[in-house]
């Protein structure tokens, strides 16, 4: 009797000790990790992301002009103008994604050999995308209005040049519907990706598959370029009306809005349901690239240090 009471505190203890051992030096891993992946998805879905904003900030009408217009009046490097700063930031802000997610993951299941649910998955990447909204805000005014600026016509073409411009409460515009993005995109990806990967490995490997988690080591590189390229798309769809709110709202005068609602409405009375999802296939586009070359990355980083 003896024995088992002094036992059980101290196994208590120890486990206790582990998990924080383990989620400081995985997190300082999942950070590392997460800086690394970041550069993948900058490279991959830059362009893209151009020829988004530009869209819904209402410089062209559709993707097709907008690609075509930047191309021929501007030339190729205009597809990456305003890349100084999501390539600065990127690292930082991808780190704080994977070292939260993980946190999270630890604290829900400490231990890494076991199963995490579809529904834990979620709540961690929701607490992901929500740290990373917080800091995102004021890069993103920033990188909104570089994407935006006519280098043909001279316009802002520095990063010190939209900071001139811009007041310190206009670097917090748009914060709630980046912060709503953030969450959903995060929230919803992670899950996904985890679903896809099991259900090709189901398919092309029979359902003892089921027994395993996916990792780098045990399924092809084309299942999860695949499954994540795919879960970036499904990430995105829902909440793309509020990342055309939030692109509206950042390249205004601070006080055009009242609130991220009344952006909302105000672009849907003009413009209807189009003006909503204006800008939505080189999203779609730049989603799957973006995507499964950060996690490809990250996979890689974390299977090979």
């Amino acid at each position: 009797m003896s024995s088992s009471t002094t036992t059980t505190p101290s196994s208590s203890s120890e486990t206790h000790g582990r998990y924080l051992s383990a989620s400081l030096n995985g997190g300082v891993f999942d950070y590392v990790c997460g800086c690394i992946s970041g550069i993948g998805k900058v490279v991959a879905g830059y362009p893209f992301d151009t020829v988004k904003s530009r869209v819904q900030t209402g410089r062209f009408p559709n993707s097709i002009r907008a690609f075509w217009g930047t191309l021929r009046h501007e030339g190729p490097l205009a597809f990456y103008q305003g890349v100084a700063m999501p390539a600065a930031s990127v690292c930082f802000v991808g780190g704080i994604m994977f070292y939260v997610n993980g946190y999270i993951r630890r604290w829900i299941q400490p231990d890494p050999n076991a199963r995490l649910t579809y529904n834990e998955m979620l709540r961690a990447g929701c607490g992901a995308g929500f740290a990373v909204g917080v800091v995102l805000t004021p890069m993103e005014v920033v990188k909104v209005r570089l994407q935006v600026s006519n280098r043909a016509t001279g316009g802002h073409a520095t990063v010190r040049a939209v900071l001139r411009d811009v007041r310190l409460r206009d670097l917090f515009s748009g914060a709630t519907p980046t912060l709503i993005r953030e969450v959903c995109t995060f929230g919803l990806f992670f899950p996904v990706n985890e679903y896809l990967k099991v259900s090709l490995r189901k398919i092309f490997y029979g359902k003892d598959s089921e027994k395993e988690i996916p990792t780098a080591s045990n399924t092809p590189l084309w299942m999860r370029v695949v499954s994540a390229g795919s879960a970036g798309i499904v990430g995105w769809l829902p909440c793309y009306p509020v990342d055309v709110v939030k692109s509206r709202m950042q390249v205004v005068p601070q006080g055009t809005y009242r609130t991220w609602m009344h952006c909302m409405r105000e672009l849907f009375g003009r413009e209807g349901y189009r003006g909503l999802y204006k800008g939505l296939m080189p999203c779609l586009t730049r989603a799957f690239p973006a995507y499964a070359a950060q996690f490809l990355l990250f996979e890689y980083a974390h299977a090979n240090w």
